[in-house]
């Protein structure tokens, strides 16, 4: 027994002396402060020990104050695999290293899909084709119904000429001979306007023709508006000519010639506004129906498109990008193998939101309690210490039935890493609430 208490009493003596030593040292970051005083005198106790294949808690000191070992992790992680079979072409990274978000990770085999990609590119150039096709054939539609409709117009200012000359025509056989002197005149001059007219539109005609764009019958019934107008001139001249050699001596025969002049000239004037009509309709059913050809040819173009970006999509698929920044881990991709759907090529840990895991006894978990503050070292930085806070406590035990885990806060920036070892203490009589 007397042995026993030796033991114990030096233990005690020592942390003591450690407490001392903290008080004695200049505040560092989230470092606590614990005296001799603060703390009652310990009792001996069985510290025992606990391990884990990640992390392990460690024996208390005394009951005011005790450690625990445990592991930095990270709350945002990310594995990446596959959908599908692929072969892995290019690995860019090694275990350990240090990724920024969107860097390349793995390239795979996408030659698959890089030749559906290109097969459905020459399908968007083919549906393009298509609608140039659509748009030349519906601006040359629009020529040929132009000229269409502009012979028809022109036909009709030849009947309205026409109705016009045997107005005329009658109106002179009523008046004296320098009347219809005047009135022959005035023939021949639209007469000869009809042949000029009927003249540029035949020629127009011509030239449309000589690139396809107006029917042969079309060209032929405006050869023949320039012969009737031709006509028409001569026979206005013939018309003065016989004025002038003196007055018809047959009246009313002429006039009951030219009221039914009137009659033939009106009636051919209410044809050729039927065939201007007629020629408009027919150029918006023609425009209507180029219209939707076009209208197909594009719908056809936006679903070759959205095929190629579909592809393009899953092309990009086939190379593997960091979705974070931080550490790659768990790298079980290697150049030439299949990656199987499923299966995690790697880990991408972040290193911004960090914290530590520890397991802790039944014991010291009676010590805990959230917002409680310690402090933390790791082997890489022994002469720094940091201050962490209690953020998480268990619900259950863990799967041995003997430990708890907890979690806890950094309450500063701390340059570690992932799986790091820390180091925690805590000094329950200060630190309790």
């Amino acid at each position: 027994m007397k042995g026993r208490f030796l033991v114990g009493g030096g233990a005690v003596f020592l942390f003591l002396l450690f407490l001392l030593a903290i008080q004695m040292r200049p505040r560092a970051v989230g470092e606590v402060r614990s005296s001799a005083q603060d703390n009652p005198k310990p009792k001996p106790q069985d510290t025992g020990s606990l391990t884990s294949s990640k992390e392990s808690a460690v024996t208390s000191d005394s009951e005011s104050a005790f450690r625990l070992t445990g592991t930095v992790t990270s709350s945002s992680k990310s594995a990446l695999s596959m959908r599908m079979p692929a072969r892995i072409v290019t690995v860019y990274v090694v275990e350990g290293q240090s990724v920024q978000a969107q860097a390349p990770l793995i390239q795979l085999d996408a030659s698959d899909v890089i030749a559906q990609e290109r097969t459905a590119m020459e399908a968007v150039n083919t549906s393009i084709s298509q609608r140039q096709r659509a748009e030349v054939g519906k601006s040359a539609q629009k020529v040929k119904a132009d000229s269409d409709i502009a012979t028809a117009q022109a036909g009709l200012r030849q009947a309205q000429i026409k109705l016009q000359q045997a107005k005329i025509a009658k109106e002179a056989l009523v008046s004296d001979i320098e009347t219809e002197k005047r009135l022959a005149e005035e023939g021949i001059k639209k007469a000869d306007e009809g042949v000029k007219l009927a003249k540029r539109t035949r020629q127009s005609l011509e030239e449309l023709a000589k690139v396809g764009g107006v029917a042969r019958n079309d060209l032929e019934a405006a050869r023949n508006q320039e012969r009737i107008a031709v006509s028409d001139l001569s026979t206005a001249r013939t018309q003065r000519k016989r004025l002038d050699a003196g007055p018809s001596r047959e009246l009313s025969y002429r006039i009951s010639l030219t009221e039914k002049d009137i009659e033939t000239a009106t009636e051919g004037v209410r044809q050729a506004e039927e065939g201007v009509l007629s020629a408009k309709q027919g150029r918006s059913a023609i425009l209507a129906t180029a219209e939707r050809e076009i209208a197909t040819a594009q719908a056809g173009v936006v679903q070759a498109r959205s095929v190629v970006a579909g592809l393009q999509e899953a092309r990009s698929a086939f190379r593997l990008v960091a979705p974070i920044s931080g550490i790659v881990t768990g790298l079980q991709a290697r150049n030439g193998e299949t990656a199987q759907p499923g299966m995690p090529l790697l880990t991408v840990i972040s290193t911004q939101r960090l914290h530590i895991e520890a397991l802790a006894t039944a014991q010291h978990l009676a010590k805990l309690h959230l917002g409680m503050k310690g402090t933390v070292q790791f082997d890489t930085l022994p002469k720094r210490v940091y201050g962490i806070v209690l953020k998480e406590l268990p619900v259950v035990a863990e799967p041995d039935g003997r430990t708890f885990r907890v979690k806890f806060d950094f309450m500063e920036r701390v340059n570690v890493v992932p799986g790091q070892i820390a180091r925690l203490l805590f000094v329950s009589s200060v630190l309790k609430p």
